[in-house]
């Protein structure tokens, strides 16, 4: 008579995998500083190398390669999504308390997490996942700050729902390199026209 045999779980390879799920973003931190001195052509190229020697995939940006053709909202090739928010903010090195609001906002939308944003959204992503300062008395003149001046931000269809505008996702898209976010704020300034078209249409009300 045939019997089955089936194997238990090794603990300590299911600790080994624990641990290394654990690390996913120190690990990506550790890259990432190994590799943000390096010129991009460069960086590209060890990236590949190794994807190559895991016997992965590389993300269409390191194989130079655009998978659909399209490219990010500003104009650069897209990067494999981030899933872990702590590297997602290490590698964007946002400056400003409204920078944060838009990259936690960012890695939401790129993670599938939601095309709104609540204040709790927020935190979470700051605090609970990047580990980072969040200042919850000073939420809401934050935003208003990250809304009017910033123009990172608009006011979504209920209370308290936050859209990142296209201004602040080609900002984020852009960074670390501030040279092309400052560029992608220039691209989204509204026109002379429009300024006049909106002024006018805020006076007949």
């Amino acid at each position: 008579m045939f019997t089955a045999k089936f194997s238990q779980s090794n603990p300590k390879s299911l600790s080994m995998k624990k641990n290394n799920e654990k690390n996913a973003g120190q690990i990506a931190n550790e890259i990432f500083a190994l590799l943000e001195n390096q010129d991009k052509e460069h960086a590209n190229r060890i990236l590949a190398s190794v994807a190559t020697l895991l016997g992965v995939t590389p993300p269409a940006a390191v194989n130079g390669q655009a998978g659909n053709g399209e490219g990010s909202s500003n104009g650069q090739t897209p990067l494999a999504t981030v899933k872990d928010a702590k590297a997602f903010f290490t590698l964007k090195k946002p400056e400003t308390i409204g920078e944060e609001f838009a990259v936690a906002a960012k890695f939401r939308v790129d993670n599938s997490l939601g095309e709104t944003h609540t204040k709790a959204d927020i935190k979470e992503t700051i605090a609970d996942k990047a580990k980072r300062n969040f200042a919850d008395n000073n939420f809401s003149r934050d935003m208003v700050n990250a809304i009017r001046q910033a123009k990172f931000f608009i006011r979504g269809k209920k209370k308290g729902d936050y859209v990142l505008s296209a201004l602040g996702e080609a900002y984020v898209d852009a960074l670390p390199d501030r040279t092309a976010a400052a560029e992608s704020r220039n691209a989204h300034k509204p026109s002379k026209r429009a300024k006049k078209k909106a002024a006018k249409k805020a006076s007949k009300k």
